[in-house]
């Protein structure tokens, strides 16, 4: 891959969106049970650090560019992965523990993000088509969380970890995509 000093804004967002593809299929492995309980605290950190360094960042300057679109999906996701992180590492210390009251508002974030996300695909479709695949799989997955969080079904949340992990992975196409789509060279 080469992309020079003189690459156009779009690779900001390249840079966000391969950092939250990264995040989905590393959640999706450890939702789908491919990394192991012992390691959840790695793929936790991942969230918050890259949430903060690679999304927010890349949203901030997607907003001088005047994309609207783009600095509001990497900013949200990465509010998103930042929160969720933290979230889940007070889980795992024991400071919070899942269940009762709390399973409403985790269901409510899940089904948030969802809408948040299908409004992210509407707004593709105008912007920048290659994005929709992922924006729908995100969705998707986002949705199949909440439903495991409301019916507190760990199947359901395997599911949403396979999805995620599919998601993910099409995640560097979208971004390659992006790049190719701006006269980038991505094959040299």
């Amino acid at each position: 891959m080469k992309v020079g000093a003189h690459a156009t804004s779009s690779s900001a967002l390249a840079f966000g969106l391969l950092g939250f593809a990264t995040q989905v299929t590393m959640i999706g492995m450890y939702s789908a049970g491919l990394i192991e309980p012992s390691s959840a605290a790695l793929v936790f950190i991942f969230h918050i650090v890259t949430g903060v360094i690679q999304l927010v960042l890349a949203g901030t300057w997607r907003a001088g560019k005047n994309d609207l679109v783009g600095a509001t999906s990497m900013i949200t996701f990465g509010a998103y992965a930042t929160s969720v992180g933290m979230f889940q590492l007070l889980v795992l210390s024991g400071v919070i523990h899942l269940g009762g009251p709390i399973k409403n508002g985790v269901t409510l974030l899940y089904a948030l993000y969802a809408s948040i996300t299908l409004m992210f695909a509407v707004a593709a479709l105008k912007t920048n088509a290659a994005n929709v695949v992922s924006f729908v799989g995100e969705a998707l997955m986002f949705a199949l969380f909440a439903s495991g969080s409301y019916m507190e079904s760990n199947s359901i949340n395997v599911v949403a970890g396979w999805v995620a992990i599919f998601t993910g992975i099409s995640g560097p196409q979208t971004e390659a995509a992006i790049l190719n789509l701006n006269g980038l060279d991505l094959l040299c």
